[in-house]
Order: structure tokens, then C-alpha cells, then sequence
């Protein structure tokens, strides 16, 4: 059963990827593995049922935000080691993203939801780690708390809509501290009380 559940998902992926959920049929999806489109529909019950499960797939529940919050203490290493898991978790289930943002769209309630929840595990630790520099006089305080999140925040998804639509290899421990040298310098840290 569970060969046939990813044999299912491999091929609606291809096929998503290549044509677009709303081109792609069950029965397409049915055709490509060479089974009878009902048999699909013992394991799913719709496209995005199978398109909810893809995401599933990718979503480690663990507390790898966590300990950086714990471990590391300096605001800047502490984010670019946030930014560096968000661009490898990119590029390890790099199809899948694409897959995602390409049909937002026309994506159900359930599986926004769920994709929300997910990248909001990442913003909550940038957050918290921004709000602790904050605290801490770190970075300039003529900006408010959501100004210094938006930057990131933008920062980050401009680079993941680069990688995206590029399609090349990337370094994600380079690109994350590109990504927060140039927050720094945007938002200006403080250094020697200036």
C-alpha cells in the first residue's frame, strides 16, 4: 500500500510540475503508472488530497529552530543559521517547493493552511531572534520591530524566488550570510555604542 501511495504521488508530482494541477487529471496521474484511475481513488480522494500529502512529506516536525535559539547567542550567527536551514530545506525538496508556489493559487484552505503553518515555524524563530536584538540595543531602534521582521522576511523570500526560478545549484550557507550582511548593513547594526 505504501508503494502504490508513493508510485501515486511521484507521478502526480511529474505531472504537476510539468502541465499544472488544474491541467492534470486523475486520470493522467492513473495513465502515467499504468493503473486503472479507480485504483487511485483507494488511496486518495482528489488531486489536492494527493498535492496535501506531497506537502506532508516535507514537513520535518523537530526543533532544529529551536536549539538555534538555545545554542546560539550572537543575533547575527543566530539568524543566518535560521536562513541557511530555511535555503537547505529549500534546496533539498526543491521540486516540491516550486511545485507549491507555482499553484498557490489554486490551492484549497486546508493545504494554505497547512503551508503557512509551516514557513511561520521559520518566522517565529526570526522573530524571537530579532526581538532579542531589539532587547538588546543590538540593532537601530528608529525601526520598529516590524519594519526589522518585514526586511528579513523580504530579504529571504527574494532570494528563495531567485533560486526557484533559476533553477541553479546554490551554496546555502553563502547565500544565507549574503542575506544577512546586507540586513545588517540595510538596517545598520549598532557597534561600539554608534
Amino acid at each position: 500500500m505504501k508503494k502504490r501511495k508513493e508510485e501515486i504521488r511521484i507521478a502526480a508530482k511529474r505531472l504537476f510540475l510539468s502541465q499544472g494541477m488544474e491541467k492534470t487529471t486523475m486520470s493522467a496521474i492513473a495513465k502515467n503508472i499504468s493503473i486503472a484511475r479507480t485504483t487511485i481513488y483507494e488511496y486518495y480522494s482528489s488531486k489536492e488530497e494527493i498535492l496535501y500529502d506531497l506537502l506532508e512529506e516535507i514537513i520535518v516536525e523537530d526543533n532544529h529552530f529551536n536549539e538555534i535559539n538555545q545554542t546560539i547567542t550572537a543575533f547575527d550567527l543566530k539568524l543566518i543559521e535560521i536562513t541557511k536551514f530555511i535555503f537547505r530545506r529549500l534546496k533539498s525538496n526543491f521540486q516540491t517547493y516550486k511545485l507549491f508556489y507555482q499553484e498557490v493559487p489554486t490551492l484549497k484552505d486546508k493545504t494554505k493552511d497547512k503551508l503557512s503553518k509551516w514557513q511561520e515555524v521559520a518566522t517565529k524563530s526570526a522573530r524571537n531572534a530579532i526581538q532579542e536584538a531589539i532587547g538588546q540595543g543590538l540593532i537601530r531602534e528608529d525601526l520598529d520591530f516590524e519594519q526589522h521582521v518585514f526586511y528579513y522576511q523580504a530579504l529571504v523570500g527574494q532570494k528563495m524566488s531567485l533560486f526557484l526560478m533559476s533553477e541553479k545549484e546554490f551554496d546555502a550557507t553563502k547565500e544565507a550570510k549574503e542575506v544577512i550582511d546586507i540586513l545588517l548593513n540595510g538596517i545598520g547594526v549598532k557597534k561600539n555604542g554608534n
